[in-house]
């Protein structure tokens, strides 16, 4: 699938995933990234490659998660980077971020989101199974990450506890933020696809998958699998061999045994059995599945509602009013923060966001943000100047950028610095013209596309940039320049 046909599905980020071909003698993983000593050899292991913890060099604590995929497991390379380009449009708050590509002779590194808090999987041994109101809070997050892939036209297809990792450490499992990683066997599809590749782990795997025939609802059947898992501890379908669970699986039969379920709500034995509906045209969709009434449920809290106060109003407020160029340094940032355990503000704002995405899609439509903000202080203006790719929804990485404090981000030079060399394409230490009209450009795609923004706009406005920031007015603009702007920016902010 093309990227220009996920954007205009609606729910991608304006992001700057750069794809980088070091054999071109563009900049390579070793000029950017330093491999962090830990006591495993490596975080983990997936479909295709082995995943490494590295943190970006000049900074101390912009860590990655680095899979590195060798090029003979590849195939198709112009295939790949196609799929790579549209993973890095991917914009939801389950769904692990893919930053950056690396690519040589020898592999391709994709440089993610790091989640430090371990596997769901772990998770659930660790536990021995979860109460019901903590497993509902859990579930919707994940069959949330699957809509928003069916939505965009990807299927999964390898679904498991073992591919959801929690974005932190939290011993409270109410607190638990999950992500979606591991798409070595995702793909894209079209309406009424039929796939015939057999792929996936017994355990999870459909019946139809089996058969050599089947489309994207293979992952809601994955999913009533792990809902029925972290509810009494044991899958449906079992045996002491693969061949075993998968004869399990063809027939498709499983019971509540009233010893494990006889505490288990009928609302939650009713959608675990609406997810493994052996006929797959009868198995909800995801988009369906999303509506039963248990998934769909009174949304868990932490002890009390989440509301936004007037501080993050005021700076959403701040961002409407901002310059283009603010905004997309502010909107990398906010695709750089998401991988932070330990800003409490972001983790605030994600649970917000979460509380408010009623139908689980992953954007914030104009209603579901004046509930959370009131409706009183949402103006059509400010709601328009949110929606800064004029979807008519507020996507996640928007969200985040807008209400995020920025003079947080803007105070602290690793972040800047972060930033700066992600818009840095040719890792020559300065932004030129042309990389700074990439940037706003990625920022205008849509009217960009329709006509309505031009070229001499872009002109325009990357003339106004430089005279702003290029202070020695020599045709580029270097780090210090880039960060003496930004910190006299916020400096010179109104207080809140």
């Amino acid at each position: 699938m093309a990227t220009e046909d996920l954007a205009k599905s609606g729910g991608v980020k304006q992001n700057f995933t750069n794809l980088f071909d070091e054999r071109t003698g563009g900049p390579t993983f070793q000029e950017r990234y330093t491999k962090v000593a830990t006591d495993k050899a490596s975080l983990g292991q997936g479909t295709y490659g082995t995943v490494y913890r590295y943190v970006r060099k000049g900074t101390d604590s912009s860590y990655v998660a680095v899979k590195a995929i060798k090029r003979q497991k590849v195939g198709d390379a112009d295939k790949f980077r196609t799929e790579l380009d549209t993973m890095s449009q991917m914009d939801h708050p389950n769904v692990v971020h893919l930053y950056e590509v690396f690519e040589d002779a020898q592999a391709f590194k994709l440089i993610m989101e790091l989640c430090t808090g371990g596997e769901l999987f772990d998770a659930i041994i660790e536990n021995e199974s979860f109460t019901e109101v903590q497993c509902q809070h859990l579930v919707r997050q994940m069959v949330s990450s699957v809509f928003y892939c069916h939505e965009n036209s990807i299927v999964h297809r390898d679904l498991k506890p073992e591919n959801f990792l929690l974005a932190s450490k939290e011993t409270n499992p109410m607190l638990y933020e999950i992500k979606l990683i591991d798409f070595g066997l995702a793909k894209s599809f079209e309406e009424g696809q039929v796939h015939r590749t057999k792929a996936g782990t017994p355990y999870y795997v459909a019946p139809q998958v089996l058969e050599g025939k089947y489309g994207e609802k293979c992952d809601v059947w994955s999913l009533g699998v792990i809902t029925y898992i972290m509810l009494c501890g044991y899958p449906p379908f079992y045996g002491d061999t693969d061949g075993e669970i998968l004869k399990k699986v063809r027939k498709g039969a499983y019971q509540f045994d009233p010893a494990e379920w006889g505490g288990v709500s009928a609302e939650a034995k009713f959608a675990i059995s609406k997810m493994l509906t052996k006929d797959e045209k009868a198995r909800p969709s995801a988009r369906e599945t999303l509506a039963i009434d248990w998934v769909a449920g009174k949304k868990p809290t932490n002890g009390g509602d989440v509301n936004l106060n007037s501080k993050v109003v005021n700076n959403m407020r701040d961002f409407v009013g901002a310059t283009q160029f603010k905004k997309a340094v502010l909107i990398t940032m906010a695709n750089q923060l998401c991988n932070s355990d330990t800003d409490l503000e972001i983790k605030k704002l994600a649970e917000v966001f979460r509380q408010y995405d009623d139908d689980g899609n992953g954007t914030l439509t104009y209603d579901e943000l004046k509930a959370a903000l009131g409706a009183s202080n949402m103006s059509d203006d400010l709601l328009a100047g949110l929606d800064f790719d004029g979807s008519q929804k507020i996507e996640y990485s928007e969200f985040l950028a807008s209400a995020v404090d920025a003079s947080k981000l803007f105070s602290e030079n690793k972040r800047l610095h972060a930033c700066f060399t992600t818009f840095d394409t040719n890792n020559d230490g300065v932004l030129s013209r042309e990389e700074v009209r990439e940037v706003i450009k990625s920022f205008h795609k849509g009217g960009y596309e329709e006509g309505s923004y031009t070229d001499a706009d872009l002109d325009e406005e990357v003339k106004k940039i430089f005279e702003e920031i290029d202070g020695d007015n020599n045709g580029c603009i270097d780090e210090q320049e880039f960060q003496a702007y930004f910190q006299e920016v916020q400096a010179n902010s109104p207080k809140k």
